[in-house]
Order: structure tokens, then C-alpha cells, then sequence
């Protein structure tokens, strides 16, 4: 019989230099027959009393040796012949080992299905039938043993966060994307964050109403998470190390997911949890329930990270810092600024605007004081957005800043005004595609995301649309002809760029639409040569597909979500989408023609 130490065991030596941090199955199992040297089992005693992991899979292995010598006590040991002198002292080792374990005896189990064995003299085809089910429940204990997790909350927190310093090591200068649905009180809003983890810069972008916004963003503030970073076991780490009364729970999931449940007393969260992929450690979805019962649940649907010389840096809109105004001279006073002086201003405060993605449905209002400056009013989220936007603005002449924060602005309400809260009528309608979805998605959470996903498509289309007709209400041809031929350029890149992207968003619109209604959109030999209108120009165009668009929103809205007018069924509701999105193609398709001719 080889002996323990030259019987293939490296890691008995990686032990006695340290190199494993923890033992191995095999060699727990020879400290569990008494097959290690003194010296051995006294380094492996040592390690147990250090390394609660390792002590839980030793008992976990007693356990599953204790089932076994109780098996074999009560259907295999009656039919098998007289053991050798070996195999008897290996018996009586198992059966100590069971003793010393003390659990209740798997016997009472197996009598409740075989109340009765079958008498001695049974023939020793039958018994090796049995040892043979033996050993199947003894895989079945063993594959059990290894499906539970063996890492603790801080070991599981610690991994995720050494998981996401080496994704990002892997690339140069890298640029997390990160898009996320948060659902609160039935409300879902879609957050993308961009973090420049070099420049230390952050961005981010949502699409849901600012009462949605503002109460997740009020629960987040409650709760002590961090808004700009919702789904992070830094973040998770950092509030459960807070806490001074706490009780974790790590369970394995189905697919590969482990979840760490954290439970705590005091403070403002009851109960959270963190769910990350066993392969790689990488946070997917978080949940977090605060005191009154509230409960904030976050998910991954989208995870990248890029270089940052394939990003869009005006994402970050990360201008010089804001410099004092130099003192007036009350010597002489300077001219006022003309007419084209406030039109170039104006043009220039649009554009920065833009690059900073407040022109899609942030309350931002752009004024003329007089004949003397451009005026910029409006609420910021918070005042981190506030501070995006004004160093944006800066140095723009003519032009000044009168921006607030949603919080800044409530304080100066009077607290009548405030005091009510609105009352929500929720009112559930059963969409016209409903069997066409309930098939295509019989999971109800994929089915939710999935109308999520095409409602926000069509909502960011919309947004789109209402900032190009702001364009061309404020700009008329008189307007325009104000602008010298720079600005004129730059107008027309601003124009470009709204309907390049309009045009984006109902690409992949359509593309959406096609996984529910195939062939959505028919061939139509006229979209290639679309004829201008006699006397129309761009501003005509942008009024024709705006209300395209308002069309198609509603449309896809009652397909998905709601229920349609009387008399109106899904076959019509479909036809009037496809021919309002063949109709909307050819109406960006001049629109894109006229606004290169400008």
C-alpha cells in the first residue's frame, strides 16, 4: 500500500510550504481515515481551526460517510459475504466516524419507503444490485455536497470587486457602460451610466418621467446606496460594513448565480441582497428593502467596457472649471451685443446643450432678457447635473445661468404647497398583442422587459422628435439669415445629428417590433425617391414627422401596453403601424435631403 506521501498528494506538500490556501477533498479524507503522518494531521488541525470553509466541507464529508455506514447498515450489509480483516477495520472506522457525528440516523428515512427487507439467503445477484444503489446515493450525497457554496459574504464581496478590477485592467483606459432597470413602487425606469475610471468622470441618462426619477432617486438617498453607482458590491461592502448587527446568507441559484442575503436591525434598509454570477463574480441584480417595506429592486441589462478613444468624450461634458467675472469698469461702459451677437449666443448655448443631452426632455428653458443676454432656466436633477450643465455653458458670451436643482427649487415652495401628495389611479388594460407575447415570452419578467424596452424605444423617438420641432418653431428663415456661415454650419451639424439619430432609434424600433409582427415594415419601391412638396421646406418636413412619430408612439403603446378605441382590433392596429412607420421612413428620408441642402 503506497504511503501518504508518495501516493501522487502535491498538495500535502503545497501545504507544508503554504502554497494552497485551502485543503483539498482528498486530503480531508485521508485526515478522516487517519492516513497522514503526525506531523501532517497536526498542519491540517491547525489549518481547521483557522479556516471555517475548510471545517464545513470536513463536516459535510462526515455527514455524507455517516450516510453511508447507515445505508449499508439497514440494505446492503445483511447480503453481502463475511469481509476480510481489511475491509472490517475500514467498517468499524466508518461507523466510529458516524458515531461521532451524532446526527439522527438516516435509518427512520429509508424505513418510511422500505418498511421491510428481504430475508437472509437473497441471492448475490440481488445484493450487488443493492451495493450498486448504494453507490448511486453516495454520488448523490457527494454532487450535493459540492453544489453548496463554500464562500462566506466578505469572501463573495471581496471576489466581486478583484472580478471587476481585472476586467478593467484588460483594457486600456477603460469606459464602463452600464444599463440598468430599477423598478419601484411598479414604476421601471431604464438608467445608463457611463464611468471613465481613469478621468474619474461619470455620466448617465434616464429614461422614465422625473416623478419617476425623483422618487427612486429620494429612495436611494433614504437608503444610504449610491445613485450614481446603483449596482456595485463596493457599494454593498461599504453599506454592510456600516452595519453593527447583521446576518448573512449566501445560497446558490439556478444558472449559475449566487446570492448574498444581508439582514440588519437598524438603519434604513431591513433586508438586501446581492446576486452575482458564480463563474466570474460579476453583479447582476441587487434588491434592496427599506424599513417601511419598500422595495427597490435593480438589474443588469447591459454590461461593457470600452477604450477611451472609442467613446464620445462630449458624453462627459467636462469643460474648464467656472472663473470669476472680471470687475466692470465704471469708467466706460461697452456696447450692447446686436442682434446676430445674441442669434450666435443663442446657437452656441444650443449646441452645448445638446452635447450634454439636455435637449431630450430636461425642463431647460432658453430666454432672451431684453436685448442684452440669452438666459438659461431650468431645474437640474441634482446638483451634480447642475454643475454638468453650467460648466457647459461657461464662457459663452452673452449668455447667463439661472439653473436649480429639483431640491432647491421645492425649498423655495411654500409649504402648502407641498404638503399634498398626488393621488396614482393605476388602471390594468390587456394589451391587443397579448397572446403573441404571452407566446414569444411565457416568462412573465422577460415578457415586462421586453414592453419596457419597445415603450422606451418609442419614448426616446418621441423626445427626439419634440427637440427638432422646438428647431424649427424658434428658428424661422429670419432667424437663420442672422447667423454667419460658421454658425450656419454648425445649425445645420445640430439638425443632422437629430435626424441621424431619429433615424437610428426607429431602426432599431423596427427591429423590436419585428420579434412580435414580422415583416413590419412592407417594401415599399417609393421610399428610395421621395418627392419634395411644392414650396415645403425642412421646417415643414420636421412638423410632418413629428406627428408621424406621436402617431407610431401611440400605436405601438396600445399594441404593448393598452387597450384600443372600440371597434379597433390588433389586425387594423397592426396594418395603421406599418403603414404610419413606411410613412415616417420617407418622411426622414427628405427631411435628411433637405437639411444637407441648407
Amino acid at each position: 500500500m503506497n504511503s501518504p506521501e508518495n501516493n501522487g498528494l502535491e498538495n500535502t506538500n503545497d501545504l507544508n510550504r503554504g502554497e494552497v490556501p485551502h485543503l483539498t477533498d482528498q486530503l480531508l479524507l485521508l485526515a478522516a481515515d487517519g492516513e497522514l503522518s503526525a506531523s501532517e494531521a497536526n498542519r491540517v488541525r491547525l489549518h481547521l481551526e483557522a479556516c471555517w470553509s475548510c471545517r464545513v466541507r470536513q463536516e459535510k464529508i462526515q455527514e455524507a460517510i455517516t450516510s453511508v455506514v447507515e445505508y449499508r447498515d439497514l440494505i446492503v450489509k445483511p447480503h453481502l459475504p463475511p469481509s476480510r480483516a481489511g475491509r472490517a477495520m475500514f467498517v468499524a472506522h466508518l461507523e466510529q466516524v458516524a458515531k461521532e457525528a451524532g446526527r439522527q440516523s438516516w435509518r427512520n428515512h429509508f424505513l418510511v419507503v422500505l418498511p421491510s427487507v428481504a430475508p437472509l439467503g437473497i441471492p448475490s445477484r440481488t445484493a450487488w444490485v443493492a451495493a450498486a444503489v448504494m453507490g448511486v446515493f453516495v454520488l448523490v450525497l457527494v454532487g450535493r455536497l459540492f453544489e453548496s457554496p463554500t464562500v462566506s459574504a466578505s469572501e463573495l464581496l471581496r471576489k466581486a470587486q478583484t472580478s471587476e478590477v481585472r476586467s478593467l485592467g484588460s483594457v486600456n483606459q477603460p469606459v464602463v457602460y452600464q444599463k440598468l432597470r430599477i423598478r419601484l413602487g411598479g414604476q421601471s425606469i431604464t438608467r445608463k451610466i457611463y464611468r471613465d475610471t481613469v478621468g474619474n468622470r461619470k455620466a448617465s441618462q434616464n429614461e422614465a418621467g422625473e416623478a419617476s426619477v425623483s422618487a427612486a432617486q429620494n429612495a436611494f438617498r433614504s437608503s444610504g446606496f449610491d445613485w450614481d453607482n446603483p449596482l456595485s458590491a463596493a457599494a454593498y461592502d461599504a453599506w454592510r460594513s456600516g452595519l453593527s448587527n447583521k446576518h448573512d446568507e449566501v445560497r446558490a441559484l439556478p444558472q449559475g448565480l449566487l446570492e448574498l442575503k444581508t439582514t440588519s436591525d437598524g438603519g434604513p434598509v431591513r433586508e438586501a441582497s446581492l446576486t452575482v454570477r458564480s463563474a466570474d463574480y460579476h453583479p447582476v441584480e441587487e434588491g434592496i428593502v427599506l424599513q417601511d417595506s419598500q422595495r427597490i429592486e435593480i438589474a443588469e441589462l447591459n454590461y461593457q467596457i470600452f477604450e477611451l478613444e472609442n467613446v464620445n468624450l462630449a458624453l462627459f461634458a467636462t469643460p474648464p472649471p467656472l472663473l470669476p467675472p472680471s470687475p466692470k469698469s465704471s469708467a466706460s461702459v461697452a456696447p450692447g451685443p446686436s442682434e446676430a451677437d445674441l442669434a450666435e449666443s443663442e446657437l452656441e448655448v444650443r449646441m452645448a446643450l445638446h452635447s450634454a443631452g439636455a435637449d431630450l426632455g430636461e425642463e431647460i428653458e432658453i430666454e432672451h432678457s431684453g436685448r442684452h443676454e440669452i438666459v438659461v432656466t431650468g431645474l437640474a436633477q441634482n446638483a451634480k447635473r447642475k454643475e454638468e450643465l453650467l460648466s457647459a455653458l461657461q464662457g459663452i458670451p452673452f449668455a447667463e445661468s439661472r439653473l436649480q436643482t429639483v431640491d432647491e427649487a421645492a425649498a423655495k415652495q411654500s409649504p402648502d404647497k407641498l404638503s399634498g401628495r398626488p393621488i396614482l389611479v393605476t388602471v390594468e388594460t390587456t394589451p391587443l398583442l397579448d397572446k403573441e407575447l404571452k407566446a414569444l415570452f411565457p416568462n412573465s419578467a422577460e415578457r415586462e422587459d421586453f414592453v419596457d424596452q419597445t415603450l422606451s424605444l418609442a419614448l426616446v423617438a418621441t423626445a427626439r422628435s419634440w427637440a427638432l420641432r422646438r428647431l424649427a418653431d424658434r428658428y424661422t428663415p429670419q432667424e437663420v439669415a442672422l447667423l454667419s456661415h460658421s454658425s450656419r454650419q454648425k445649425f445645420e451639424t445640430l439638425l443632422s445629428d437629430h435626424v441621424t439619430s431619429l433615424r437610428l432609434d426607429m431602426t432599431n424600433l423596427q427591429a423590436q417590433l419585428d420579434k412580435i409582427l414580422p415583416s413590419v415594415v412592407n417594401a415599399d419601391p417609393a421610399i428610395n425617391s421621395v418627392q419634395n412638396p411644392q414650396g415645403d421646406d425642412w421646417r415643414s418636413s420636421v412638423r410632418r414627422s413629428h406627428s408621424s412619430i406621436q402617431t407610431v408612439n401611440e400605436e405601438v403603446a396600445v399594441l404593448v401596453a393598452g387597450s384600443a378605441p372600440d371597434g379597433i382590433d390588433s389586425k387594423t392596429l397592426e396594418q395603421q403601424l406599418r403603414a404610419s412607420l413606411a410613412q415616417l421612413q420617407r418622411e426622414l428620408q427628405l427631411l435628411d435631403q433637405q437639411i444637407h441642402k441648407l
